[in-house]
C-alpha cells in the first residue's frame, strides 16, 4: 500500500498538470468586425502568448447583403496556416511570441456595394509550457526515489 506521502505527491502532480493544461479555454486572442466597401482587403498582424492549438474562424453576416466573394487567410511572413474561401473556420497550431497576420479579401454586393464580416481567433487547446513540464517531471522523480528510499528502509 503506498505511503499518504507518496499520495499527497501524486495528488499534486496532478493538480499541477490539470491546472496548466486546462486554464479558462477557449481564449479570444484576436476579433475584428468590419465593412468592406466594393473590392477591398486587409492584413492585420497580431501575437499569440502560448503554444497550442487555434481556430480562426471567419463570418459573414449578411448585412446588407451577402459578399460575392469573402475570404480568409492566416500566415506568418513566409507560411500560409490556413485559408477559406467561404465563412467557416480551420485550426492551426501557434507558437508563442510569433508574429501573425489575418488576411481578408472580399467582394460586397453589387446592389449595395458594402458588405459586414467578422474574424475570430481563439486558442481552443494550450500546450503545457515547458517549465511546468520539468516541474511536473521533477516532483515525479521525487516522489519515486522517495518510494524506493522507504521500500529500502523496510527490507
Amino acid at each position: 500500500m503506498p505511503s499518504r506521502g507518496f499520495i499527497v505527491v501524486g495528488m499534486a502532480i496532478l493538480i499541477v498538470a490539470a491546472g496548466s493544461a486546462l486554464a479558462d479555454l477557449p481564449v479570444v486572442v484576436y476579433e475584428d468586425v468590419s465593412f468592406i466597401e466594393g473590392t477591398d482587403f486587409s492584413n492585420t498582424p497580431f501575437m499569440v502568448e502560448e503554444y497550442g492549438l487555434y481556430e480562426g474562424k471567419l463570418t459573414e453576416f449578411d448585412f446588407p447583403a451577402a459578399f460575392e466573394e469573402l475570404g480568409m487567410s492566416i500566415t506568418t511572413a513566409d507560411d500560409t496556416l490556413g485559408s477559406l474561401m467561404d465563412p467557416g473556420s480551420f485550426q492551426f497550431v501557434g507558437y508563442a511570441e510569433d508574429i501573425y497576420y489575418v488576411n481578408v479579401f472580399g467582394i460586397a454586393a453589387a446592389s449595395f456595394n458594402l458588405g459586414l464580416y467578422g474574424v475570430e481567433v481563439i486558442l481552443v487547446e494550450a500546450g503545457i509550457p515547458e517549465p511546468a513540464t520539468l516541474t511536473i517531471l521533477a516532483l515525479g522523480g521525487f516522489a519515486i526515489l522517495h518510494r524506493r528510499r522507504f521500500a529500502s528502509a523496510r527490507d
